[in-house]
């Protein structure tokens, strides 16, 4: 059988396998050029058919007429996409009684071969076809659509080789079925590997000893971010479940019985062990071997993974404790078929919009973790070099390393941290692999930026979506320590600018956004800024509320009235990437900083900066161009924070666990055609999950399309 193909289909042990390849050999047959057709100028190259495609067809198609028809439930493609200015989707198939049926591939990686296949069984086949596993069938033809738009010129749809095959309907391969020797557990194997899981799961899972005692004896279902829900004895499900897309995904993805088998592994607590096999058990019944009805969530991409790592530390602990042989080979077929479901490129970020996700950085571990625990599967290895070569590009396309720091460039520190915890647990694994990667010195310089984007009290902006947690108040209150070293530093390649200085010999911190390198987590926040000093975050970011990104609160929160940048009330504003600029100088304690961005249709926005590392006295001017509208300069202040004075041209703000008062002033207040104003309005920011907070927030009109102010601390009383 042909090397490449042999490598996909070997684990399924076919019946039956038929190749069809450039070069005719004993295990293949030769593709001709007569028996292609389509919509594109085929052409045979030494190691491909070449299928070029042109015009403003909309989709393009390559069919392969096979030289017989034969009976089987499985095909597959080794392809390449060149030259393509973009793909909606790849549909790789058979015709059927005049229909095309087929799987459809979203996120699809260009310029790089692809091996794919797909058989009645999968489960990706079962997620596209509405769960329908159809016995194996005559097919006669080998089809690829291609929904795109070509490039300027011609684009590509180059063809290596096609295959069908036939596989047990019934039964196992004999590698998938239980023996006595699986139940020997390789010490050394499994031990390094369940514990890099479970140090990533005490990470994740920070209060799973309280949800664990509240489940057992309150009986509340303990699910991502401390969540626990009210659980009447007689439902099969929380009654609150549906509520939020969040649980719904928890719940699924098995972070319940994550949860309490991280605190049976903690505590030696084996009634919390087998509460998460009851857990497992009832999951896989109702939605593993039954058609669940929340479709989505039972096989969300993400959700997906983070249940099979639960369900690979539950074979071993089952392994391990002796549990019974049926409870044992069911949970190690689902393995099997969640590793294969995470393998395939029809189901690689799945539910997002681009390839280039943190979701399908999560699919790569589990996959990972897969290949390492489960070497007697013949896919192992293919699984643990497909999942580092996928997260190596994921890391060289969503990290970006400025100035040695590495950043997550989905617009939040929040998910930042999490994606060092991710980025540190894919080190661990890679280890465990034996591969060699540059993965651990990207760790070490995405910890080295979570350290350096925090305040002195240790809390950090909330830029993007990242939650907001309570500020320090009362004698609680950290007011830091004096810089030894101040500090401009911009990043103009990731977007951000953070100035650390000193005033009065406390230190402040002041930090200005202008990431555009992606739209995940992106709020309408380009140019917006934060402040802090004394103890206290005098200027916000409005913070995150949750995903329900179309509802009032988490919709007002991501919008550009919410945050402290320059605002045209009614103008459409785009997160795409490539519309911010950031650069900036320091020399001799004095540094500037020169911003703009485009977000707003044919207008540029720019924003200057000058200020002192020895003292908190900026100045800003605020422009718009030649923009004749309504515009506005906001000012989001942190709760508790009031606008205690305005006179004339100064404003005076006050926090009450501050000595200090924040003074606004500008040198534009005359009412003029564009309607020069302050205006004190009522606000709310984001405070933890589905949580918010009442707030305060200037507007300041720009007089002719530009404001010029300066801010600056006086201690109460001066102004």
């Amino acid at each position: 059988m042909n090397s490449k193909v042999d490598f996909y289909i070997c684990e399924r042990s076919p019946d039956f396998t038929k190749v069809f390849s450039i070069n005719e050999d004993d295990s293949s047959d030769l593709i001709k050029l007569d028996a292609l057709s389509g919509n594109g100028t085929n052409t045979i190259q030494s190691e491909y058919v070449e299928s070029s495609f042109a015009g403003k067809e909309n989709v393009y198609q390559l069919s392969f007429i096979l030289p017989g028809r034969f009976v089987c439930n499985g095909v597959g493609v080794r392809f390449r996409l060149r030259s393509w200015k973009d793909i909606q989707y790849v549909a790789i198939g058979y015709t059927l009684s005049g229909t095309f049926r087929h799987v459809k591939i979203s996120n699809i990686a260009f310029d790089r071969w692809l091996t794919f296949s797909v058989g009645h069984n999968d489960l990706v086949f079962g997620i596209q076809n509405d769960w329908e596993y159809p016995s194996a069938t005559e097919i006669y033809d080998i089809r690829v659509y291609i929904k795109g738009t070509p490039g300027d010129s011609n684009a590509f749809l180059d063809v290596e080789s096609m295959w069908c095959w036939r596989e047990s309907e019934s039964g196992l391969p004999k590698w998938l079925e239980l023996t006595p020797r699986s139940r020997e557990l390789e010490s050394a194997r499994w031990l390094p590997l369940k514990k890099a899981i479970y140090d990533y799961y005490l990470k994740c899972f920070n209060s799973y000893e309280e949800q664990a005692i509240a489940f057992h004896n309150e009986g509340k279902c303990p699910l991502y971010g401390g969540e626990l829900l009210e659980w009447t004895h007689g439902d099969l499900q929380p009654s609150d479940l549906g509520k939020v897309n969040t649980y719904r995904f928890s719940w699924h993805a098995l972070h319940p019985a994550a949860i309490l088998m991280t605190y049976a592994h903690m505590s030696d607590d084996m009634s919390s062990l087998f509460s998460a096999r009851d857990f497992i058990t009832n999951w896989m019944d109702s939605s593993y071997y039954r058609v669940d009805e929340d479709k989505k969530f039972a096989w969300y991409d993400h959700g997906v993974a983070e249940r099979l790592l639960t369900m690979i530390l539950m074979y071993e602990q089952g392994l391990r404790n002796n549990f019974d042989n049926r409870f044992i080979s069911r949970l190690r077929f689902a393995i099997y078929r969640h590793a294969q479901l995470l393998e395939s490129e029809a189901f690689y970020a799945f539910h997002q919009p681009t390839r280039y996700h943190n979701h399908a950085w999560f699919q790569d571990l589990a996959l990972l973790v897969s290949g390492i625990a489960f070497p007697e599967i013949p896919s192992s290895s293919r699984w643990i070099s497909r999942s580092l070569e996928r997260l190596t590009e994921q890391f060289d396309t969503l990290i970006v390393r400025d100035n040695s720091y590495a950043i997550f460039v989905e617009n939040s520190i929040g998910y930042h941290q999490g994606i060092q915890r991710i980025v540190g647990f894919a080190g661990e694994l890679v280890g465990l692999s034996g591969f060699d990667t540059h993965i651990s010195e990207i760790s070490e310089e995405l910890s080295l930026w979570s350290k350096f984007l925090r305040y002195p009290d240790g809390r950090t902006p909330c830029q993007g979506d990242t939650f907001r947690f309570p500020p320090y108040s009362g004698e609680l209150v950290r007011r830091g320590v004096t810089y030894e070293h101040p500090s401009c530093t911009v990043l103009s390649e990731a977007g951000y600018a953070v100035i650390k200085g000193n005033h009065e010999n406390k230190p402040f911190m002041l930090c200005l956004f202008a990431s555009s390198l992606n739209t995940t987590h992106k709020h309408e926040d380009n140019l917006s800024f934060t402040l802090w000093f004394d103890g206290v975050e005098w200027l916000i970011d409005p913070s995150f509320y949750s995903h329900e990104y179309s509802d009032d609160i988490p919709r007002f929160l991501r919008s550009a009235a919410a945050h402290n940048t320059v605002y045209l009330p009614g103008v459409e504003y785009s997160i795409e990437p490539g519309k911010a600029k950031i650069n900036g100088a320091v020399m001799d304690g004095e540094f500037t900083i020169a911003s703009e961005h485009t977000c707003y249709s044919d207008v540029k926005v720019e924003r200057n900066i000058h200020g002192y590392l020895d003292c908190f006295n900026v100045d800003i001017i605020d422009s718009v161009g030649s923009y004749t509208g309504d515009a506005c300069t906001l000012l989001h202040f942190a709760e508790n924070t009031q606008v205690s004075n305005i006179d004339g041209s100064i404003v005076e703000i006050t926090h009450p666990d501050s000595n200090y008062c924040l003074i606004f002033e500008s040198d534009n207040t005359s009412d003029t055609k564009n309607k020069q104003f302050y205006r004190h309005l009522k606000n709310i920011a984001g405070r933890g999950f589905m949580d918010s907070v009442s707030t305060e927030q200037l507007a300041i009109g720009l007089s002719d399309a530009k404001l010029t102010w300066n801010l600056r601390f006086v201690p109460k009383g001066n102004k």
